[in-house]
């Protein structure tokens, strides 16, 4: 029987330059042995791509100011070409996240059909800045979604598959399934990614969110050479 047929994709851009040879050489040599790679590139000027393309499956999208305009557009169209090319699943992964080379494996293994790895990163949470997971759980349910919070040092602790409202888009694998029904895409008037609005779609749709607290990735993110939060004061975010 064949492997099902999974996309590793994830968008890329010159700002995370610093940690593209690390995060290639990784995504290069999973262990998986029916996958296929394709990353969006967002950057401004075509540096970066022509650089690359020689080394990688890469696309160009047009530039937007906003970064949230740029990752959501990159995301999309990896949802858009895994289904054009009757892909299984995807995978999704930031530039700067590093897996487990058995990722694959690992996640598909639980059979779910949106399920995350855990990684860390600073957050600023009641006006201090924290190391917390990029993972929310519901605190409680109302309707079509209810109130999230921040999952709790406790429930990761253990070796079970948690349920979880979203997490954030540094290792998520998607079925067929989701990637039909829903589309990646945000609202203005919130101020939260796409990674939020998925898992409020995947859950209105009816589906779960998973994450498996033993599968823990790098974040390599501590020498980004720009400052986030300067540029969501600018509002470029």
């Amino acid at each position: 029987m064949d492997l099902p047929k999974v996309l590793v994709g994830a968008p890329v851009c010159n700002l995370y330059e610093y940690c593209f040879d690390e995060f290639l050489e990784n995504i290069k040599n999973l262990t998986y042995s029916n996958y296929k790679i394709l990353l969006v590139d967002n950057s401004k000027e075509e540096d970066f791509f022509n650089k690359i393309k020689s080394k990688v499956n890469i696309i160009r999208i047009p530039y937007f100011e906003k970064m949230r305009d740029r990752v959501t557009i990159a995301h999309d169209e990896l949802r858009k070409y895994a289904l054009k090319e009757n892909f299984d699943y995807l995978l999704v992964l930031d530039q700067d996240i590093i897996p487990p080379r058995n990722i694959i494996e690992q996640l598909m293994q639980h059979k779910k059909d949106a399920i995350s790895a855990l990684y860390f990163g600073h957050h600023e949470v009641n006006g201090e800045n924290k190391i917390m997971p990029f993972a929310w759980s519901f605190i409680s349910r109302e309707g079509t979604w209810g109130k999230v919070g921040y999952i709790t040092d406790v429930a990761i602790q253990g070796n079970d598959l948690i349920e979880i409202a979203f997490s954030g888009m540094g290792c998520v694998l998607l079925s067929k399934k989701i990637l039909k029904k829903i589309k990646f895409r945000y609202d203005e008037s919130i101020d939260a990614w796409d990674d939020r609005w998925l898992g409020y779609d995947i859950y209105k749709e009816g589906f779960k969110f998973y994450l498996d607290p033993r599968i823990k990735c790098k974040h390599l993110y501590l020498k980004r050479p720009f400052d986030y939060h300067e540029i969501k004061k600018q509002g470029l975010v």
